[in-house]
């Protein structure tokens, strides 16, 4: 019986082909999005999987609350001391692993490179699993390296790397590691990275931290804590609480004069589970980006609509053909076929059918992979389908797709009466009721997607194009560095300030582009506050063309204005309280007490615009090792440019490599999450446009077959082309417009939702609606018009001989 049902379904597939062709791309189509979103949600809750320890390392974070218990921010970055300390004061913590990144120019073999350096306990191994596959950990060894597999090859080639040495550019002077191990490359779903490891004793105490080790003040360090097993973290709440009172006693005071029910609702300490880690969208400065489980139901949201619209497809035109089936069915009914007979042949026709389109949307995925591990900056293997697990989940996915598609269809046609097959009166097809809200859902979505590409587009380009309050145009931005007491910044100013393809030259000890400038927080006038600090040479608002509102520039030549005098922006002469030639009251920073504010610049974004400009003041200073420079170059002389300042560095630092960026260009590069994001919204946007389209136009097929012999009548007593071509269209356009009302104020909803993450963000004006129903109308019109012109063109003989 089976193999019989079997040879129904292939002979159905093979007698109309236009429409078992439909079928079978739309599956096919919404499979290949389904296995392509599954590789990614798969890759992103496999995040951190791998540690045999997992369940019980966990990260120390802050939370710090504002007086109506909101959250002000969570912060990961703590004292040197808080590791040991945790494990001496907290029973239940068992070990730490503290974290520092930072970057270094490495050499070896007179070839250096400028790399990301993970700085870390060298417990690390014995907490986290990432396998030694060569050599071992030396962790009394202080100037020691753990490289990874690829990091081994980068600088030894195939050779072995262990007792060989690398030297890494501390301060002035070049220090030698000697190789120790090397690791299993670690695997991309890891929030803790790194390709060369130093163990952070030497940073504590022989680095530039060695003065801060014993600080409670400093914070800068990640740290990691692994609990006994057994041990609920839970019940660590109250030694927490004490612990962070006793090493920071004055939050009692803070919380207190702020108006806090209790000290630990004004800051506490909380522990975030290794797999929690990636999740943690509110922290942006982790070992790794951290991702937002948002953007993954949002995909699968999309994926689902893209494979729905498969599945209506399938729907719609197994109910508009059933009139085709009829004769089959009674021929069927009458020699005793059983309604669940016949269930389970239709069923078993479109689980077929989602089968074969599996395979196509298999071979398909193969093909597609690079193009999502491009998108996503990732990198995904297939061979994840091959396992038991997930071979599982396809098969669900295969049933799950044939039943959704088919099982509406098999109930209608098992359920026609044979009566009805004979007196003609099956009413089933393109016009009735279900079929109609099928097609109000596949074009909604398809409008959805839409406006949100035109929104998503709109918005990028509005932050791109934003005056940011400064011009970042032709700046390079160089790491400065020093050589023999001379530094780059010096040496650049002094030979190229009066060069004619050189604009100016600045230094500065922070860069744009950041979640947040380096400052400090302190109480002011009883209210706790903070305020960003940059440090900076001369020349540095010529150099951005930052508007000064009030006040002057600072002038090197006087004393007063190196470390005394400071320049604020808007937010801060705001938020402070503060006028021009009057002192910064119960304000200090680097020794200085109470500064003169001799100017007031207006607002810039340094960050991105997801977050509105902060308090910030500026300090000028005559230091010349501050961390980077920028260079305003001519436009029309920039290879030139690039070529001079080459040179002028090698004079410095001949044995480093030269490298910069573009300012404008790294200010873009923000916004390359939300880039990815339109790429993503764009191709499921085209997608399901086009299977939309691609049911409208098997319906109207089907509509145009049914109705051949009215285009005939119709056409024989004098109707116009233009006519008949109306009859379908009014039909189809009114569906369109319902899906159109009732996308409104679902997108609104979402879109403004989604811009509620940026600071700065554009209005959802009616023209991007009447843009999106003017292309989702055309599109359709256009594809009904062309099955239909070509019907009413037919010649009526053809069509009304036989009657």
């Amino acid at each position: 019986m089976i193999k019989n049902y079997l040879k129904i379904a292939i002979r159905n597939l093979l007698k109309q082909k236009l429409f078992s062709f439909i079928n079978v791309f739309s599956l096919t189509i919404g499979l290949t999005c389904t296995i392509l979103i599954y590789l990614f949600i798969h890759d992103e809750l496999s995040y951190d999987q791998f540690h045999q320890n997992k369940t019980s390392i966990y990260r120390v974070v802050q939370i710090n609350n504002k007086p109506d218990g909101t959250l002000n921010y969570k912060g990961i970055f703590h004292s040197i001391l808080l590791g040991p300390s945790m494990v001496e004061e907290i029973p239940g913590v068992e070990g730490y692993v503290r974290f520092y990144q930072d970057e270094h120019y490495v050499s070896h073999n007179h070839r250096t490179f400028k790399d990301q350096v993970l700085y870390g306990d060298l417990e690390l191994f014995d907490i986290f699993s990432f396998p030694v596959t060569q050599g071992s950990i030396d962790k009394d060894n202080l100037k020691s390296v753990v490289l990874s597999e690829k990091a081994s090859k980068k600088y030894f080639g195939n050779s072995d790397p262990i007792g060989k040495t690398l030297s890494f550019k501390m301060g002035e002077s070049f220090i030698d590691f000697t190789v120790t191990a090397v690791c299993e490359e670690i695997p991309s779903s890891s929030s803790i990275k790194f390709e060369v490891l130093l163990p952070f004793r030497y940073l504590s105490e022989l680095g530039k931290f060695r003065e801060d080790a014993t600080s409670w003040g400093f914070g800068a360090i990640i740290t990691y804590i692994k609990l006994f097993d057994g041990t609920n973290p839970a019940l660590l709440e109250d030694n927490l609480k004490k612990f962070i009172l006793d090493h920071y006693p004055y939050y009692k005071s803070i919380a207190e004069e702020e108006g806090y029910p209790s000290p630990h609702d004004y800051r506490r300490y909380e522990l975030q589970n290794l797999t929690d880690v990636h999740f943690d969208s509110r922290i942006t400065s982790g070992i790794t980006p951290s991702s937002n489980r948002l953007y993954s139901y949002i995909l699968a949201a999309i994926v689902l609509g893209i494979l729905g619209i498969g599945c209506i497809n399938f729907m719609n035109l197994s109910i508009a053909r059933s009139a085709n089936r009829a004769k089959e069915i009674g021929l069927r009914k009458t020699v005793g076929a059983q309604r669940h007979q016949l269930l389970f042949q239709f069923l078993g026709e479109s689980i077929i059918l989602a089968a074969i389109a599996f395979v196509f949307s298999f071979l398909l995925v193969d093909v597609l992979l690079p193009v999502l591990s491009s998108i996503t900056n990732r990198n995904f293997e297939i061979d994840v389908l091959f396992s038991w697990y997930s071979l599982m989940i396809m098969m669900a996915i295969i049933l799950g797709t044939g039943i959704f598609s088919g099982v509406y269809p098999a109930l209608v046609l098992s359920n026609i009466q044979i009566r009805h097959i004979f007196e003609k009166k099956i009413k089933l097809g393109g016009s009735n009721l279900f079929t109609r809200v099928l097609v109000i859902c596949q074009f909604a979505l398809s409008i959805l997607l839409i406006v949100g590409m035109i929104v998503m587009v709109k918005q990028i380009n509005f932050l791109k194009n934003k005056d940011l309050g400064f011009r970042g145009d032709q700046v390079l931005v160089l790491k400065n560095t020093t050589s023999n007491g001379k530094t780059v910044y010096g040496h650049l100013k002094k030979t190229l300030s009066f060069h004619t393809s050189i604009k100016s030259i600045t230094t500065a000890d922070q860069n744009f582009g950041v979640e947040e400038m380096g400052g400090r927080g302190f109480s002011y006038k009883g209210e706790n506050m903070r305020v960003g600090i940059i440090q900076v040479g001369q020349d540095y608002l010529e150099t951005f063309k930052m508007q000064l509102l009030a006040g002057r520039d600072f002038d090197m030549d006087l004393d007063s204005d190196n470390g005394e005098a400071v320049i604020v922006n808007e937010a801060c002469l705001k938020d402070f309280r503060l006028s021009i030639d009057q002192p910064f009251e119960e304000f200090s920073y680097f020794g200085h007490e109470e500064p003169n504010v001799v100017g007031v610049i207006k607002n810039f974004n340094y960050a991105s615009l997801r977050q509105f400009v902060d308090p910030l003041l500026i300090v000028a200073t005559k230091k010349e090792d501050l961390n980077y420079v920028f260079v305003k170059v001519a436009p029309d002389r920039v290879n030139e440019s690039l070529s001079l300042l080459q040179s002028k560095w090698a004079e410095v630092v001949p044995n480093l490599p030269f490298e910069y960026e573009f300012l404008d260009h790294t200010m873009k590069a923000q916004y390359a999450l939300e880039d990815q994001w339109i790429k993503v919204v764009n191709y499921a946007m085209v997608i399901a446009i086009l299977l939309s389209c691609l049911g409208l136009f098997g319906l109207v097929a089907l509509a145009v077959v049914n109705k051949r012999n009215e285009i005939g009548i119709r056409k024989v007593l004098g109707a116009k082309i233009n006519q008949i071509v109306w009859l379908f269209l009014h039909k189809f356009a009114n569906l369109i417009f319902i899906a159109f009302i009732l996308t409104i104020p679902v997108s609104y909803y979402l879109l403004e939702s989604w811009l509620d993450n940026f600071a700065y963000k554009i209005e959802i004006g009616i023209s991007i609606y009447v843009i999106s129903g003017f292309i989702i109308m055309l599109v359709s019109m256009l594809t009904i018009g062309f099955k239909v012109v070509r019907a009413a063109m037919e010649n009526p003989v053809r069509a009304l001989r036989n009657e």
